[in-house]
């Protein structure tokens, strides 16, 4: 029996031609998995948050370290929208706006999706109490007549 017979026919039952594009597909498959695994976006991961606790108060700022950050992700503290400054993919600075004291979570998102999430990761405390007694002191001094020329 001939490989190819007189018909064009692999075997005698296959067209030599699908048999050709059968194994093209065939190779193919192997070059799209390469291309999804070098062209795919990296999942971001939150590692730290320098500090942790803060005192309520304006123009707070947190420090971020991670892996896989990227300027177009957004955040959120809790329910409160956050400015994410991205230096590196390994470093961010947050700016909090005015929160009022508690827990929360810190949440990275990727315009609809939550890419990554880091539980009770900020703690805001109230403000400090001042102190309950104030002492006011006034000074008031002289200096004598100095020697005259």
């Amino acid at each position: 029996m001939a490989l190819v017979d007189e018909r064009g026919r692999l075997f005698g039952r296959v067209n030599l031609i699908d048999f050709g594009i059968g194994v093209f597909c065939l190779l193919l498959l192997p070059l799209a998995y390469g291309a999804y695994v070098l062209f795919r976006t990296p999942v971001p991961t939150i590692v730290a948050i320098e500090p942790a606790m803060l005192e309520q108060g304006k123009n707070l700022r947190i420090k971020l370290t991670g892996t896989n950050l990227r300027p177009f992700l957004n955040a959120s503290v809790g329910a409160f929208r956050v400015s994410l400054l991205v230096e590196s993919p390994s470093a961010a600075e947050i700016r909090l706006p005015d929160v009022p004291p508690g827990t929360y979570d810190l949440v990275l998102s990727d315009e609809a999706r939550e890419v990554a999430r880091k539980s009770n990761a900020i703690t805001i405390a109230g403000p400090s109490a001042a102190p309950s007694q104030l002492a006011v002191v006034q000074v008031s001094a002289a200096f004598p007549p100095g020697p005259e020329k």
